[in-house]
Order: C-alpha cells, then structure tokens, then sequence
C-alpha cells in the first residue's frame, strides 16, 4: 500500500488591492506512483476543492496525474480534497503578503457567504462556515495571539 498523493500546485491568481480575489488559473499535479491505482478519481476530488472556502467569480483548474518510478499511492481519508485546499491556502497567503494585509483579513473578504454558487454550481444552503470562523477566530483568542506573536517578534528583531 502507498501512501497519500503528494500534489504540487502551480497558479497565477488575480486580486485587487484589498485581496479580493477575481480570477484563479491553478495547474495540480498528482505522483501517481507506478500504477493508476485510485489516482484519477483523487486528482478530480483535489480538483473540486480548488476553491477550499474561497468565492472566486473566474476560475480554471487542470489536473495532471503523474506516473512516476516510485511506489503507487492510494486514497486516505479526504481522497484528494485536502491536497487542494492547501494549495488554495498558499496562493491566499501569497496574497496577503502581496497586499501587506493580515491574512485572516484577507481569507473573510473572499470567503463563501449563504446563497453562492460554487464554481460547480452548488447553491450553499445551510452554510456555515462563517459561523465557524468567527466562533475559531474567538475561541482561539486569535487576535491576543496575533498580537502576543508580534510583540515577541519586535522585540526580538530591535
């Protein structure tokens, strides 16, 4: 048995100013390992999480899956959709350092609201994530963290 799929993403993501996001073209590539195995359907899974939470009105998403001379991997739970998420978690975070903004700040201003459309015409109905992330941003005491971490960092950088 094989492990889970490393994935290698490329993309060019547009966004204004503010880090709203308006266009995403992301490239996954998937090692297969020696045989098919249940490659396909993972890449399509890693594929349909490109978005992970984020509205994003012009996206493109092409997935290659790559036979290589090493052991075939298999499905683990999440069958490709946390290899794409995280992809998606790097480019919000290449652009919250591109806009100088904080990138909690920048993650809710693209986040999904109740009513949209995802980019495979799902109506979200029942949608909870921003509940969510404001009950994760309170109940971590994120902000004092955040402000905790620099602080240390300031003074450690003087």
């Amino acid at each position: 048995a094989g492990g889970r799929h490393p994935f290698l993403g490329q993309y060019k993501v547009g966004f204004m100013k503010d880090g709203k996001v308006v266009a995403l073209d992301v490239t996954h590539y998937s090692n297969a390992g020696n045989t098919m195995d249940v490659s396909k359907p993972i890449m399509e899974r890693g594929l349909l999480h490109m978005d992970n939470t984020y509205k994003i009105p012009n996206i493109r998403g092409v997935g290659y899956v790559c036979k290589t001379n090493l052991p075939s991997n298999t499905a683990f739970r999440g069958f490709g959709g946390p290899q794409g998420m995280l992809i998606a978690e790097n480019w919000m975070n290449d652009i919250a350092i591109k806009c100088g903004l904080p990138s909690e700040q920048v993650r809710k201003l693209n986040i999904y609201h109740e009513g949209d459309l995802t980019h495979f015409n799902q109506k979200l109905e029942g949608f909870t994530v921003e509940r969510c992330w404001e009950e994760c941003l309170v109940k971590s005491n994120y902000a004092q963290r955040r402000n905790q971490i620099e602080e240390f960092n300031r003074c450690r950088s003087a």
